[in-house]
């Protein structure tokens, strides 16, 4: 199996990984296959929609790491979403269960959010030439802001405290599992694991688009990342990121 070349950069603290990451690419593209950038604290984590990112320091994981796969194409970006998504429920269902991933990526616990990941992809004609991912995950906090609507965390769900070097590690070892099949081709097999772990697949559920609040089913999600909902009996409606949203019970 192709083996990745890794290097590593710890921080004491950092305002966001990914604007760290950011700068280095503007340093030049790194000579190894995956670059990661971890710190014990993140002061203004950034998540998707341009939200703020919790973590109390040195509980959790907040970490980024680049990567060059320019062997994806530009209409294939949602495959690489995908792979760091599984890479991740791969690490939770080890200690506990109903591990989901909530369309697009972020990693659910049965209703509750635990992980939240946001990827910039840079592309480079049609394909993509650089991507910073980055990852939240929450591990041994147990009190949150009261402005985080569901947060859950590794102990809060099984009581424990866990080692976050080690669940760090395990993730970076799972994508580059999954990433290496990305590499051969295999994305047949990712759209596969995606859709069975996806949160409410098949589940009647309430959602939000433009025309207002209504009950259906996700039916599926393809390649592109486009979501598919089943309103009522008979209309299938396909959605882009931002063009509808879940209305989940209040926890």
């Amino acid at each position: 199996m192709i083996k990745l070349n890794k290097d590593i950069i710890k921080l004491e603290s950092v305002s966001s990984t990914n604007n760290f990451a950011k700068k280095l690419l503007v340093k030049g593209l790194p000579n190894v296959d995956i670059t990661i950038i971890d710190t014990r604290e993140q002061t203004k984590g950034r998540g998707q929609k341009g939200n703020y990112w919790e973590s109390e320091i040195n509980k959790n994981a907040t970490f980024s790491f680049i990567i060059k796969p320019t062997f994806l194409k530009a209409e294939q970006q949602f495959f690489l979403s995908m792979a760091v998504s599984l890479a991740i429920v791969d690490c939770l269902t080890t200690f506990c269960n109903s591990v989901h991933i909530k369309w697009p990526n972020d990693i659910y616990v049965s209703n509750k959010k635990i992980c939240g990941i946001l990827i910039e992809n840079s592309l480079l004609g049609n394909s993509i030439q650089t991507a910073i991912v980055g990852i939240g995950l929450n591990i041994n906090q147990t009190l949150f802001s009261e402005w985080i609507p569901n947060p859950t965390s590794l102990k809060q769900e099984t009581g424990k405290d866990y080692d976050t070097e080690y669940i760090k590690s395990k993730i970076i070892d799972n994508f580059e599992k999954y990433y290496i099949a990305l590499y051969n081709g295999n994305l047949e097999f990712l759209h596969k694991e995606y859709l069975k772990h996806l949160y409410l697949h098949n589940i009647k559920s309430t959602f939000k688009d433009i025309t207002g609040i209504f009950e259906g089913k996700i039916k599926f999600v393809n390649a592109m990342g486009f979501i598919e909902i089943k309103k009522g009996n008979t209309e299938i409606k396909q959605y882009t990121f931002k063009e509808v949203e879940y209305i989940l019970p209040k926890l």
